[in-house]
């Protein structure tokens, strides 16, 4: 008897459009021909240089692992739509790289009333947007958020809150190269709460 264990698929993006269309993606390889099918729970997810991926209003989106990586062919982005309820959920972890050079980077934008959970750990390389959180929740459920690029959490005009919360065994740890994370409250509060047995227990916010 032999037992053999499959590898997850892997999706490139190829164009900048939604999610949840499966010309947006190849298991090629970025750029690579379309697929027939879109990221589900399980798969792994790249976010190529030169495209940004909408994750349109009131969709789910998951994915087991998900990287966002610039190239020399330009920016990495991956938006979760402004205007309401779309969500993100990686079993695994995610990583938001620079392309190494400081010209182009890796974004998470997470608008308007949209929720992330992770459960693995987030390594946030990239030098200039890298995670944006705006009126949003991030949750972090039992990994570690690494920074050694910017991580910004604001609020807006309007009162609506955004928070980035660490739970159970999470980590925090930032890097020595300057502030990583940004907390701009523009009417409403922005929190981080860090709840780590480990380490201790605290909260910072405005």
């Amino acid at each position: 008897f032999r037992s053999t264990t499959s590898s997850p698929i892997a999706y490139y993006s190829r164009a900048s459009t939604n999610w949840n269309v499966a010309t947006t993606w190849s298991i090629a390889g970025c750029g690579g021909a379309a697929a027939a099918t879109i990221p589900a729970a399980g798969t792994v997810v790249n976010i190529c240089g030169g495209n940004t991926v909408t994750i349109p209003a009131g969709y789910a989106a998951s994915a087991a692992t998900l990287n966002i990586t610039p190239s020399s062919s330009g920016n990495a982005t991956l938006t979760l739509a402004a205007g309401g309820a779309s969500s993100l959920r990686v079993s695994g972890n995610m990583l938001i790289e620079s392309d190494g050079t400081g010209s182009n980077s890796g974004t998470l934008n997470v608008n308007t009333t949209n929720t992330v959970t992770i459960s693995g750990t987030l390594t946030v390389h990239s030098r200039k947007n890298g995670l944006s959180i705006s009126t949003s929740t991030m949750q972090m459920g039992g990994g570690t958020l690494t920074a050694s690029g910017l991580v910004s959490v604001n609020s807006d005009a309007g009162g609506n809150n955004a928070a980035i919360i660490f739970s159970g065994s999470d980590l925090l740890q930032l890097g020595a190269a300057g502030p990583a994370i940004s907390f701009s409250p523009g009417g409403g509060g922005v929190t981080a709460t860090i709840n780590n047995p480990t380490a201790g227990t605290g909260t910072a916010g405005t």
